[in-house]
C-alpha cells in the first residue's frame, strides 16, 4: 500500500495579476530529500540563475511534502528565457 504523502506548504512568489501576461518558455525543477541537500537547495537555485542572466523568473512554486521516511523540498521555477521565438 502506498504511503501517505502530505503537502505542507505551497508558496507562489509572483504577483498573480502579472502572471497571465507573462510568457513561460522554461520550467526548472530543483528537489531534495536529505537534510543536507535541502539546506543547499537555495544555493543551487542561485548558481543556476547566475549562470543564465537572460532567464527571468515569472513564478516560483515551493512545495514541502513528507511521509514517514522522507521529507522532500521542491522549488519549481517558471521562467521566460528572454528570446522571442523567431
Amino acid at each position: 500500500m502506498p504511503r501517505k504523502v502530505t503537502v505542507s506548504k505551497t508558496i507562489s512568489a509572483a504577483d498573480p495579476a502579472l502572471a497571465p501576461s507573462r510568457r513561460i518558455t522554461l520550467i526548472k525543477v530543483f528537489s531534495a530529500t536529505t537534510a543536507r541537500a535541502r539546506a543547499m537547495l537555495g544555493d543551487q537555485v542561485t548558481v543556476w540563475l547566475a549562470c543564465r542572466p537572460s532567464v527571468e523568473v515569472v513564478e516560483t512554486v515551493v512545495t514541502a511534502s513528507s511521509d514517514r521516511a522522507y521529507h522532500c523540498l521542491s522549488i519549481v521555477l517558471l521562467c521566460d528565457e528572454g528570446a522571442e521565438p523567431g
